[in-house]
């Protein structure tokens, strides 16, 4: 099992993607439009995925819109096997 994502929520995400991408090279691979809130983009940072989350995707969840890690995610080419 290894780390495959790790999702950021950001007030700016034009300017993470800035930091991420123009300042620390870090590849953007996808975007991902979620309404009214923007969009999320999708960085290679070396084989672990960033997702740079716009706040404002989670305006109505206090508990859920805090700044920084929201969340990880794990991969595992057999999960029921993996302990």
């Amino acid at each position: 099992m290894r780390i495959w994502k790790i999702a950021l929520l950001v007030d700016d995400v034009t300017a993470a993607e800035n930091l991420y991408h123009e300042v620390l090279g870090v590849k953007v691979i996808s975007r991902l439009p979620i309404g009214n809130a923007g969009e999320c983009v999708f960085l290679d940072a070396g084989g672990v995925q960033l997702e740079l989350i716009p706040k404002a995707a989670f305006a109505e969840e206090d508990r859920l819109s805090r700044l920084g890690l929201h969340h990880l995610s794990f991969k595992a080419d057999d999960v029921e096997g993996t302990t």
